[in-house]
């Protein structure tokens, strides 16, 4: 007995110390630290041993698109470096792409300490896309020193929503766009209740987990907005109550996308998105530097070649390369920008071989992209979104014995097996116990780690469903009877012209009462046995990517999957949108933000 009472204790104190060392790991995280494990990743994934050649190299091949951009703005507000090769190659690309764009090149320009005429660039440019382009007009005029920010305030609070936020479009404020109008206005005068009542509103859009939700979709790039915009106006993330739900903070929130490669995701559980990644550098470094957008200070020389320090040593235990990182004067870290991986354009964010492990992938340009990848001109009169998917390569796979999916909604089958197995893990992990006691072998840590395993494989089996291809590829979608309730469904590239065709044509399938858009999208894209990639949770925050081959940004940094249904587009996505009896449901790929397949009053 008492042997059995000393063996008990132990595993208590086991427990107890795993606790212990658990919660310190949790509670004691340091913005600056995840930083420094940003930056190691991103050099760790692209081979480079240090971050001047980083500069040198990767950025200024790519200068001009809007991750290595903002990427470079991040490291010269962590410390001194050498941006004189990237700064030529970001002046050749001065005139590409749309006004925003122009106009955040230019305000890469000032904060790596390059030159622009800023007078010029605004006269081009500011106000001529929308609320996005008044943004980083502000931001250039702030910088630069140039321009009437009185004029530009003015605009720009102009287009505040009743609601006390801003968006792209419509007259429901989003999260991401009223944390970047924030961005713009910090520091300004005359505009103090403006910001309050955006503040509250940001408050009130606070999730119970302490993040953002952006088209109804939780994302890492909301809460990294969030956090840059407070940290601008002089608030504490950490510890202003406003921003504290439920014992959560939105640095919690952001902290839960975070990668075991580094990086971090775009939906939670998902792979490594480099626009989710460095919008979270960039919110780490405004926690410790305050606002983000600032003109570029060159140290000394003699200062300059003592920032560099060592590698970290996760970095040389795992790759035997010497990690340069930053250690600033300051004591701050670095920051990031946005990246969207477009595929045909003139600029293409192509990552190299060493990323192979980790997909790098286009998010969301519309409101989660703080870099101005895709503004439209807002007129605040619609509650319509501009895009409605977009998405990360999630596969179902088929194989002539059976399909296995996990966590389907729609189409599935009773599932007899689950009980069967269940009990026999439960049957088997009993013997194991009756047979371990009764040789006298049982202690109290083989106890646990056997429950422990076998809690595990209870949860695979309840999550896994087999099905055999014919019960996957049918679910009775085409079985209609004068009681069925009914949608049609049309999924269409023909806007593409002669490289168009329709995917889907108009074609009337049973409704399963209850199911969404993109379920019952699922459900036909199976029958018909065309390929379909997405992310996020099948129930609600669901992305499209790509359908048969056709993927988002593939035709441009404006293109990808929208859907309509009875020829509007809903103000929420796919997963959250229910059908209804005699839906029309359409899936459209769209090059110019909808305005090609009859988004125009949606988007204005």
């Amino acid at each position: 007995m008492r042997n059995r009472l000393i063996k008990a204790l132990c595993a208590a104190v086991a427990i107890i110390f795993v606790f212990i060392s658990t919660a310190n790991a949790v509670f004691c995280v340091s913005p600056d630290d995840e930083a420094d494990k940003i930056v190691s990743y991103r050099l760790k994934s692209l081979g480079y041993d240090d971050i001047q050649g980083f500069i040198d190299g990767w950025l200024t091949e790519r200068a001009g698109t809007s991750e290595a951009d903002w990427f470079a703005c991040a490291l010269a507000r962590r410390g001194s470096f050498d941006f004189s090769a990237y700064n030529i190659r970001l002046a050749e690309h001065a005139s590409d792409g749309n006004p925003s764009e122009r106009l955040r090149n230019a305000v890469s320009a000032l904060m790596t300490g390059g030159s622009v005429d800023a007078e010029d660039v605004l006269g081009e440019n500011y106000g001529k896309l929308g609320i996005m382009s008044e943004i980083y007009g502000l931001h250039l005029m702030k910088l630069s020193g140039i321009g009437d920010t009185d004029t530009a305030v003015s605009d720009l609070l102009a287009r505040q929503l009743s609601d006390g936020g801003w968006a792209l479009s419509g007259n429901v404020s989003d999260p991401d766009v009223t944390a970047m109008a924030l961005q713009a206005l910090a520091g300004m005068n005359g505009c103090e209740s403006s910001v309050n009542a955006a503040l509250n509103r940001l408050s009130a859009l606070q999730q119970d987990d302490g993040g953002y939700k952006s088209f109804g979709n939780p994302t890492s790039e909301s809460c990294a907005q969030v956090i840059a915009a407070l940290s601008a106006l002089g608030i504490d993330p950490l510890t202003d109550t406003r921003f504290v739900k439920s014992g959560k903070t939105t640095f919690d929130a952001l902290l839960s996308y975070k990668t075991a490669s580094g990086g971090f995701s775009h939906l939670q559980g998902g792979k490594a998105n480099q626009t989710a990644t460095v919008q979270a550098l960039i919110a780490l470094t405004s926690m410790e530097v305050g606002i983000f957008y600032e003109p570029y200070v060159l140290t000394s020389t003699e200062n300059a070649s003592q920032t560099t320090t060592t590698a970290s040593e996760e970095i040389s235990q795992e790759t035997e390369v010497s990690v340069i990182e930053v250690t600033l004067p300051n004591g701050n870290v670095m920051t990031g920008a946005a990246v969207t991986e477009e595929q045909g354009g003139a600029e293409e964010a192509v990552t190299t071989a060493a990323e192979s492990e980790e997909a790098v992938e286009p998010a969301d340009e519309i409101l989660s992209t703080q870099i101005g990848t895709v503004e439209e001109k807002t007129e605040n009169t619609s509650e319509k979104p501009l895009y409605t998917e977009v998405s990360t390569l999630t596969e179902t796979t088929v194989t002539a014995a059976a399909v296995i999916t996990a966590n389907s909604k729609n189409g599935s089958s009773s599932q007899p097996w689950k009980v069967a197995a269940v009990a026999l893990i439960a049957v088997g992990w009993g013997g194991c116990l009756l047979f371990l006691y009764a040789r006298k072998n049982l202690s109290v840590g083989k106890a646990i780690g056997g429950t422990i395993i076998a809690s595990v494989c209870v949860c695979v089996v309840l999550v896994t469903k087999i099905q055999t291809p014919e019960e996957y590829y049918s679910r009775h979608i085409d079985d209609i009877r004068p009681d069925s309730l009914t949608f049609s469904m049309t999924v269409s590239t023909e806007q593409l012209g002669e490289k168009g065709r329709a995917i889907v044509p108009e074609t009337d399938f049973v409704l399963i009462d209850g199911e969404t858009a993109f379920s019952a999208l699922e459900r036909v894209l199976a029958y018909k046995k065309v390929a379909l990639d997405y992310s996020g949770s099948v129930l609600t925050d669901v992305y499209i990517r790509g359908i048969d081959g056709v993927y988002e940004f593939e035709h441009g940094e404006m293109s990808g999957w929208m859907y309509r249904v009875n020829d509007e587009f809903p103000s929420v996505g796919c997963g959250n949108y229910v059908l209804h009896d005699g839906d029309r449901v359409e899936f459209l790929y769209t090059t110019n933000i909808g305005r090609d397949i009859g988004a125009e009053e949606y988007t204005k």
